[in-house]
C-alpha cells in the first residue's frame, strides 16, 4: 500500500476547554500523519522552542473497536524513546466501540531552535480515527 501522507494542522480547541486560548497562541506545532501500513501509522510534530517548558497530549481515536482490538502508542523526543506521564493510555485491548489512547508529555526549555515528536500507533482490528497534539495546561 502506497504511504499516505496529511499534513495536519493542530487542533487548537480551546472551544472545547482543552487550553485556555492563551497556551494556545504560545505554541506553535506542526505535524503530519504517514500511514505506514493498514494496521500502523506514524505522527511526526516538529515543536518550537523557547525558554518555557511546555506541556502537551498526543491524542489518538480509533472505532469500531470490540474484544479483540489492540492497539498501542510510543514515543520518541528528538530521537530518544519518551516516558509518557503515569496517568497516560498507551495501550488497550478489547475495548469496545469508540476508544483512545493518549500520551502527556513535557519538553523542557532548551537552546535548540525545534523539538521532534514522533508517535508510532499499532492497532488491530479498529479503524483509525486520527491523531491530534494538543496543548496542556496542568
Amino acid at each position: 500500500m502506497q504511504a499516505m501522507h496529511a499534513v495536519v494542522a493542530l487542533a487548537m480547541l480551546s472551544a472545547v476547554g482543552l487550553a485556555p486560548a492563551s497556551a494556545l497562541a504560545a505554541v506553535p506545532a506542526r505535524c503530519e500523519e504517514e500511514a505506514i501500513n493498514p494496521e500502523r501509522t506514524e505522527v511526526r510534530c516538529t515543536l518550537a522552542s523557547d525558554q518555557a517548558t511546555r506541556r502537551y497530549r498526543l491524542e489518538v481515536r480509533f472505532s469500531g473497536s470490540h474484544d479483540d482490538t489492540s492497539a498501542s502508542l510510543s514515543a520518541t523526543l528528538n530521537g530518544i524513546a519518551l516516558t509518557c506521564d503515569p496517568d497516560s493510555k498507551t495501550k488497550l485491548f478489547g475495548d469496545d466501540g469508540e476508544v483512545s489512547l493518549w500520551c502527556d508529555f513535557e519538553v523542557g526549555a532548551s537552546g535548540e531552535p525545534s523539538h521532534r515528536f514522533e508517535g508510532v500507533i499499532a492497532y488491530r482490528h479498529a479503524q483509525y480515527g486520527g491523531a491530534r497534539l494538543l496543548p496542556q495546561t496542568r
